[in-house]
C-alpha cells in the first residue's frame, strides 16, 4: 500500500504522470496541454516526462500516456470507483484534447 503523501492528497484525484513519446516534440506539446487543462480544473500533475513504453515511444503519431493514480494506493482505488471522479477525469482529459484542435 502506498502511503506517500506526495502521491495522494485529499480532494480531487491526482493524475500522477503524463508521459509522451521520447523523440516527438508534438507529443510533448500535447502532454503539456493536457497538464495545463487538468491543472486549471484543480487536478495536480506530478510530472510530464518522456516515456519509453512501446505504446507511446515508437509510434508515428503524437502519443501521450496518462496515469491517473495508482490502484495499489487504497485512497486512489476508492476514488477511481466513484462515477463523479471518473467523470471529472474523463471530461477534463477530453476538454484538453479538444483544445488541441
Amino acid at each position: 500500500m502506498c502511503t506517500d503523501e506526495r502521491l495522494y492528497r485529499p480532494g480531487p484525484p491526482i493524475p500522477a504522470v503524463l508521459q509522451h513519446g521520447i523523440s516527438d516534440n508534438q507529443s510533448k506539446k500535447y502532454a503539456e496541454n493536457i497538464r495545463d487543462t487538468l491543472q486549471k480544473s484543480g487536478l495536480s500533475i506530478r510530472k510530464v516526462i518522456p516515456g519509453d513504453f512501446a505504446v507511446i515511444a515508437y509510434t508515428e503519431m503524437p502519443a501521450v500516456l496518462i496515469e491517473c493514480g495508482y490502484i495499489s494506493n487504497s485512497n486512489f482505488e476508492r476514488d477511481l470507483q466513484k462515477p463523479e471522479v471518473l467523470n471529472l477525469l474523463a471530461e477534463n482529459i477530453a476538454k484538453s484534447i479538444q483544445n488541441l484542435f
